[in-house]
């Protein structure tokens, strides 16, 4: 806070029956203000400022403080503030002041007209970031307000935005918060650094917020300040910790909301329903989802552990409600979410073995069902490759969807998941630099081909459809021997290295090249003629192909798959792997590929995978 000085007025005391506070100029009408006290501010008073701006100050009338700025800044912004400055008809005369100097007196408190006043000399200029985050929502609140209040349009959007910039909406923000937070309480126990506590470090006041939220319109962070404040206990009040300057009668071992304050006097009746309804929302919200039964409730078929160990550990882990020893202080009441963000938003399956005792194979399968899978699939604008991009996008346990290749599906296309689904042209020729292995996809699904007609040349053929297909796995396929990757191909029935023709002997060689890139395991979903296509270009073998398969419909379904059929079994075969497909599909797969093996599914496998996962 920038120093005040104390400047009496040049003008004599007069008698108290004959004072006068203000007095009319006569040569040019205006007001003359002569004021007993004045405290001048120490940093926004310019010697060659052209207008003097005063408030009550501390929100007092006993009081004034003011501000010798220049008209230029406030000028030209907003209508209404321009009036009130030109337009006034009052000065004020201060110490070494020959002639009074134009004044306009705002009703806001003096503070909030000092950020107002600041915000608009730094215009152009960024504010710094280096503020603690508790006092941000103060340093912008004021400002925000009288520029809502003074229509001062632009500078209320630049601060909106700054305003929202500063609230953490993603689960890593709300990561970087809280790490900081905890590392700081391990220097200082106390809770207290530097005069100020260690929440104002790293977290902003909640109630604040949501009452500047609610003031000047910023829906937007109220759903996350309600969220923040329902983890905060009630009887923890921002004011009364720092009335008694109260430490921290025990430090928590990590980051607990027991640990926040919050000001519970800003509230209002509205606000509390809110908050009461919100908290039991994240209640049923977290029970809704989170059923050990269809997450993971046993080991899994592939369990390392000859004790069977994992059984009681993967219990203890999907039952939410009965804490683990290490998580007595997180305040479980108050925040299922963090519980369940700390169990299972982790990025690496080490932490589930280390902590929760599960061997490789089933803290895989957990974190591949807990915490969502990624998906990356390469030639999505294909007849096959456009549904499963569809089935991919509306399936629930994938999280993140990746569309690569030459040409990615206008946005208009896609129905539904558009905000989990990132696009991206590539370069089959430099596929090596368009970074695909950064995403660190769980799964790649590779639907690219093409037919020799339409690539032109036996040589063309062979470049796309088996060439660009292992150099894009290849590229895809991360270096990290702990991150599990499942590759899923689109081939073609009758696939087969040896074939004398052209098209099932790419297939077969294109199998067997993806095998051999080490995926922990590769899917060859081998379809027979394709049914229901909307292909630009006419192909003669599978028009005759329609014609003899309408004629008997066992021969339909065994020698033909409709491209629905066909991309849903691959969205169900990539989520589960071949260890969790049913017992029905058995006689339609085969292990093939010899020293580096892959799963074949057949063209009536694909029915029996979608039907026996769909009853």
């Amino acid at each position: 806070m920038a120093t005040g000085e104390y400047v009496p007025t040049i003008s004599k005391r007069a008698p108290p029956q004959r004072r006068q506070e203000r007095s009319r100029s006569p040569d040019d009408g205006v007001i003359v203000r002569r004021v007993s006290t004045a405290i001048r501010h120490g940093g926004l008073w310019y010697d060659d400022g052209d207008i003097v701006i005063t408030a009550a100050a501390d929100g007092h009338s006993d009081g004034t403080k003011a501000f010798r700025v220049h008209k230029e800044k406030l000028l030209g912004h907003s209508d209404l503030l321009d009036r009130i400055i030109q337009e006034s008809k009052l000065s004020i005369q201060f110490s070494g002041d020959i002639t009074p100097v134009p004044c306009a007196s705002l009703p806001e408190p003096a503070a909030e007209v000092e950020q107002f006043l600041v915000a608009m000399y730094t215009f152009d200029e960024h504010f710094d970031e280096a503020y603690a985050p508790a006092v941000i929502t103060n340093i912008l609140g004021g400002s925000l307000r009288l520029a809502k209040h003074y229509q001062v349009s632009s500078l209320e959007t630049k601060l909106r935005l700054y305003v929202l910039k500063f609230w953490p909406y993603r689960l890593e923000h709300w990561d970087d918060r809280e790490n900081n937070y905890s590392s700081k309480m391990e220097l200082y126990p106390s809770g207290i650094y530097e005069g100020r506590f260690l929440e104002d470090y790293s977290f902003q006041e909640p109630a604040t917020a949501i009452h500047l939220a609610k003031e000047c319109n910023i829906a937007e962070i109220l759903p996350v300040a309600f969220y923040d404040l329902s983890r905060i206990p009630r009887q923890n009040h921002w004011s009364e910790r720092r009335s008694f300057f109260l430490p921290f009668s025990q430090s928590p071992s990590h980051y607990s909301p027991q640990s926040r304050t919050a000001r519970w006097d800003l509230l209002s009746e509205e606000d509390c329903h809110i908050l009461i309804s919100f908290s039991r929302r994240i209640e049923r919200f977290v029970k809704s989802i989170w059923d050990p039964a269809k997450i993971m409730n046993k080991c899994g078929p592939s369990c390392q552990d000859p004790d069977f160990g994992c059984l009681f550990n993967i219990y203890a882990v999907t039952n939410l409600w009965e804490p683990l020893p290490d998580e007595l202080d997180l305040a479980l009441p108050f925040d299922p979410l963090t519980l369940l963000h700390r169990r299972c938003c982790r990025p690496t399956i080490e932490i589930f073995q280390q902590e929760y005792c599960l061997c490789t194979a089933c803290a895989t399968e957990f974190t591949m069902s807990v915490v969502g899978k990624s998906a990356l699939i390469i030639g999505a604008t294909g007849q096959v490759g456009r549904h499963l991009l569809q089935e991919l996008l509306q399936d629930s346990s994938v999280t993140r969807v990746g569309e690569y290749g030459r040409r990615v599906t206008p946005v208009e296309n896609i129905k539904a998941g558009k905000e989990k689904l990132e696009q991206k042209s590539i370069n089959f020729e430099k596929i090596d630099e368009e970074g695909l292995k950064d995403g660190k996809w769980d799964v790649v699904y590779i639907t690219l081909g093409t037919t020799r007609a339409a690539a032109g040349s036996a040589a063309a053929f062979e470049k796309i459809d088996r060439e660009y297909v292992v150099n894009a796995a290849r590229a895809a396929k991360v270096d990290d021997p702990n991150h599990p990757q499942r590759l899923v191909y689109l081939s073609s029935a009758r696939a087969n290295a040896d074939s004398s023709m052209l098209y099932f002997k790419s297939k077969g060689l294109t199998e067997l090249s993806l095998a051999k890139l080490g995926y922990s395991e590769t899917m060859v979903f081998r379809p027979n003629t394709l049914t229901g296509s909307q292909r630009e270009d006419f192909r003669p073998i599978e028009h005759v192909a329609f014609a003899l398969l309408k004629l008997r419909a066992s021969w339909a379904r065994n020698y033909s798959c409709p491209v629905e059929i066909a991309a849903k079994a691959m969205c169900l075969g990539g989520g589960l792997g071949a260890a969790k497909f049913p017992e029905a599909i058995a006689p339609y797969i085969s292990k093939e590929g010899g020293a580096t093996p892959f799963t074949a599914i057949e063209n009536v496998g694909h029915r029996v995978l979608v039907e026996s996962l769909s009853t």
